[in-house]
């Protein structure tokens, strides 16, 4: 079985700081989240964080903001980050990239980012646990 997701709101992703584009609790029992995401022609991401909590009271931790985080040479065992389709930190204009990531024992993860000289529109995000 898996819990589902997804959101046709636009989320507008500003140059200056980072702004939450989503926001996933992870129930307990499932060990994978999928999250896929679209950009629209309007400007490129500039920097992208996933973040996680380990309980819902608890602190935000970025596991993953930079490119080498999210490129295949550095996905191991030890990583959350299991496979990207798409670097999110560098996601050009119209593009889509697609994170699947390890979230056994965590409370939720949160995806924020940050535009270029203008702002950017995520237009569409979908996950899926299982």
């Amino acid at each position: 079985m898996a819990h589902k997701g997804s959101s046709s709101n636009v989320t507008i992703v500003s140059d200056t700081v980072f702004t939450t584009v989503a926001t996933i609790p992870i129930d307990q029992g499932f060990g994978n989240l999928w999250f896929d995401f679209d950009l629209t022609a309007d400007a490129a991401l500039t920097a992208f964080n996933t973040d996680v909590k380990a309980h819902a009271s608890g602190n935000w931790h970025t596991i993953a903001s930079t490119a080498a985080h999210y490129a295949p040479k550095v996905i191991s065992d030890l990583s959350p980050v299991r496979e990207t389709i798409g670097t999110p930190v560098t996601l050009s204009k119209s593009t889509s990239c697609l994170l699947w990531l390890d979230v056994k024992g965590l409370d939720s993860v949160r995806f924020q980012a940050k535009a270029g000289a203008s702002d950017a529109i995520v237009s569409d995000f979908y996950w899926q646990q299982r």
